[in-house]
């Protein structure tokens, strides 16, 4: 639970909602952008009251009067991209199906990888905890494509797998 009001957020820091930049309205930072990266450089985190917030959850709270119900997902995947149009109250759930691929990903693709026995492509999806095989294919196009089928029809957001994770 968060102890942070509106009204304590709207003393210490300004947000802007369309640039998503915090600044320091007063004490010896007036005038300076608020936050820090946080230790991965993900996303940025802000100090109040003896307590460290994450920016987006700050923007959230300052925009819409409460914070988020859920997890904040950032739409476009960058975690330090806080505008308010980037931002969306999500579960657990709805907030794994919007991930950046991993660095590791030789593929290009999530959930596609080549299998070295069996000389093909393999696709597959997790969803709701387990992994749906969704078949071996000669082309790794082939694989993209029935793995982009299965997101769509999952329900996944559609810039899931976008860019490589930072």
């Amino acid at each position: 639970m968060e102890h942070l009001s509106q009204e304590r957020a709207d003393e210490l820091i300004s947000y802007n909602a369309d640039t998503g930049s915090f600044v320091w309205l007063s004490g010896v930072k007036k005038g300076k952008k608020a936050g820090s990266k946080t230790v991965k450089g993900k996303y940025l985190s802000i100090g109040i009251d003896r307590h460290v917030y994450y920016a987006h959850r700050l923007a959230w709270l300052m925009y819409y009067g409460r914070f988020p119900d859920g997890q904040i997902d950032h739409i476009n995947g960058n975690g330090l991209d806080n505008r308010i149009e980037n931002l969306r109250d999500v579960s657990q759930k709805e907030n794994l199906r919007n991930c950046r691929h991993q660095s590791n990903n030789t593929s290009g693709a999530m959930g596609v990888e080549w299998n070295p026995l069996n000389k093909n492509w393999r696709a597959r999806i997790k969803v709701d905890g387990r992994t749906v095989s969704l078949g071996s294919y000669k082309s790794i196009e082939d694989a993209k494509k029935a793995r982009k089928e299965a997101e769509a029809t999952y329900g996944f957001h559609e810039n899931h797998g976008q860019g490589g994770a930072s």
